[in-house]
């Protein structure tokens, strides 16, 4: 397993930087001791919350992660480490260790809930070899995987969040 660090949630937006153009994030994990990146298409519910975590951005009320890392901890359990363990026609799959267990989980979830406990994240070599691209091939690599609409990638940023959400935000 390879340790790395969640470097990024992009979004696709319009060339006036202000209007996201497309309803999916991909979260971007960068290999620890190395230069490669695995780019993890996400839905945008899930990817929102990462990245207003990311942001250091208050929440109004507690998200699903936020409830199951404060569960783990009412139990006793500890989140010690999530993983990226495969790769299966295009789909990527998760587990979870809690103490001694090892939990099947979506890999937005297992993110969401890293991003939350501290726990590190690792990813199977398999999986870095199939998918993962440099910093420079990145953009091109995600183009590659879904047909976009005009734009460029962005980082998810408190702004972009709140502009998305508006008067519904379920930020402070």
């Amino acid at each position: 397993m390879i340790e790395t660090t969640l470097s990024d949630v992009l979004v696709r937006v319009a060339d006036d930087e202000a209007t996201v153009v497309s309803g999916s994030r991909v979260v971007v994990l960068r290999e620890r001791d190395g230069d490669r990146h695995l780019p993890i298409w996400i839905a945008a519910p899930e990817g929102d919350s990462l990245a207003s975590r990311l942001q250091g951005m208050e929440l109004r009320r507690p998200m699903s992660a936020d409830l199951t890392a404060e569960l783990v901890r009412a139990l006793g359990g500890d989140i010690r480490r999530v993983a990226i363990t495969r790769l299966e026609d295009s789909v990527f799959y998760a587990s979870i260790e809690v103490g001694d267990s090892e939990v099947d989980a979506r890999p937005s979830d297992a993110l969401n809930l890293a991003v939350r406990t501290g726990a590190p994240i690792v990813v199977a070599e398999s999986v870095f070899a199939a998918a993962g691209v440099s910093e420079d091939d990145l953009a091109r690599e995600i183009d590659a995987k879904e047909e976009v609409p005009p734009g460029r990638w962005a980082s998810l940023t408190g702004d972009l969040l709140r502009a998305l959400h508006g008067a519904r935000a379920p930020f402070r």
